[in-house]
């Protein structure tokens, strides 16, 4: 009987020390997501983005958003940690709380990656991430899951075009990077590939355009 009660003593601790365990594993993670940032009609210093043309499209103030994209909007703020990049931001901008604050939610980046795409492409071939050709430096700024981008990094392989690339969507850096030579050269960013060629942005995937200032690079 007593060793009965011992036993019975045991398992009841061991079940609520699980969950102790379990309750604080759920507040760790919960204390580990990011701050949600506030996004009102005049927020300025994030940057939004959504599906446009089989790509994505950027911009810097809710008003550059689409009434028919609001519905999902995702949303990035440059000035959090690099470990923030493991969760991802999305807006609802076409409904709008009585306080004038829109409503965000936060997920991981993994749910997000299985949620709107496939997994992404194979990093290019070491042998295109040369950093020179001739005098021009090349410099592809990009996202993953863009189609456009996959096509403008084929064209420049078969063309022997030395480049590197920066995506703007898990590295936080690059795309404050991307920002202030835009901005320095009065270029309004609205989506990717945006090329950098001798230091001259160039938004978009245009042949003619890029062919002229790589100095006519050799066809394939």
């Amino acid at each position: 009987m007593i060793r009965t009660s011992l036993l019975s003593a045991g398992f009841l601790l061991l079940v609520i020390l699980i969950g102790c365990s379990g309750k604080k594993e759920e507040k760790k993670a919960e204390d580990e997501k990011p701050f949600v940032p506030e996004i009102r009609d005049n927020t300025e210093g994030l940057v939004f983005s959504w599906p446009s043309d089989g790509g994505y499209a950027i911009g810097m103030k809710v008003s550059d958003v689409p009434p028919d994209a609001r519905g999902e909007v995702r949303v990035q703020d440059p000035s959090l940690p690099p470990e923030a990049a493991d969760w991802v931001f999305l807006a609802d901008l076409g409904k709008k709380l009585p306080d004038g604050r829109y409503m965000v939610r936060t997920i991981s980046r993994q749910e997000y990656e299985k949620k709107i795409r496939p997994p992404p492409p194979p990093p290019p071939a070491p042998d295109v991430k040369q950093k020179v050709m001739g005098e021009h430096r090349v410099i592809m700024y990009m996202t993953p899951y863009c189609p456009v981008c996959r096509n403008a990094r084929k064209w420049m392989r078969n063309r022997g075009v030395p480049f590197i690339e920066k995506n703007i969507e898990s590295d936080p850096g690059a795309l404050q990077e991307l920002q202030k030579k835009a901005q320095k050269q009065g270029i309004k960013i609205q989506g990717v590939p945006i090329f950098e060629v001798g230091g001259r942005i160039i938004p978009g995937f245009d042949e003619e355009i890029l062919t002229k200032h790589l100095g006519n690079p050799t066809a394939a």
